[in-house]
């Protein structure tokens, strides 16, 4: 009796039939399955599929491409290099045009003679928010005293001869106060002066300006009246 090699189509086992079981509805013996042969594959056709191991290029037979050569080793530095190096950038400068490398102390390159500005001497007083130990104290109180002064000066000015008075002396006064604030100022800019005063400072020079333009009025009004006054 010859026979026909199917594959179950659940289990895919290799199944032997006889020529009279291909028309009828069989049973894997291993999984139990019922199927009609018609839809199993030859196991001919299951036997050339490929396996998995395939799909992903992976073969069991050795590896024909030569192996990977290895890395070459890392670059080796001269140990005694670096730190005589390093030990020449300590007691040596760059020059800046020809980037030799000059002493410390030469203020000429011996590669390209271009000659160095010598370094000025540290002063640390002038260093942003530092002061000098010999400042001097600020007179911001006395200035503004001054500026308030050279405002109220000038309000008698109604009255004769004294009106008058008093508004020359807040002229001279304003004046004063403001060359000597801005004198003040100039001090605290080079650090020569306590900087704290420096906002009273700035307070009495407009205090001053405003006083100088009252006193100017006051003076010709008070001038007016004054000799009107003396004429009558």
């Amino acid at each position: 009796m010859s026979t026909q090699q199917i594959s179950c189509p659940a289990c895919r086992r290799v199944l032997n039939l006889p020529a009279d079981a291909m028309n009828r509805v069989v049973q894997c013996p291993a999984c139990k399955q019922s199927f009609h042969p018609a839809e199993a594959s030859p196991a001919s056709i299951r036997a050339a599929i490929p396996k998995p191991a395939e799909f992903r290029g992976e073969s069991n037979a050795p590896a024909s491409a030569a192996p990977r050569p290895p890395m070459p080793p890392p670059p080796q530095f001269d140990s005694g290099e670096r730190p005589s190096r390093r030990k020449k950038k300590d007691t040596e400068d760059l020059c800046p045009r020809c980037s030799a490398f000059v002493p410390q102390g030469l203020n000429k390159c011996p590669e390209c003679k271009a000659e160095f500005e010598p370094e000025e001497e540290f002063k640390p007083w002038e260093e942003a928010g530092l002061e000098r130990r010999d400042s001097e104290p600020h007179r911001g109180t006395l200035l503004l005293l001054m500026g308030i002064g050279s405002i109220l000066l000038p309000l008698p000015f109604c009255i004769p001869v004294l009106g008058l008075i008093t508004n020359v002396l807040s002229l001279g006064m304003g004046i004063a106060t403001i060359i000597m604030a801005t004198r003040d100022m100039r001090k605290m800019d080079n650090h020569e002066m306590d900087r704290m005063g420096r906002g009273t400072t700035q307070g009495a020079q407009i205090c001053a300006i405003i006083g100088l333009i009252l006193a100017a009025l006051g003076v010709i009004i008070s001038a007016i009246i004054t000799i009107q006054a003396l004429l009558d």
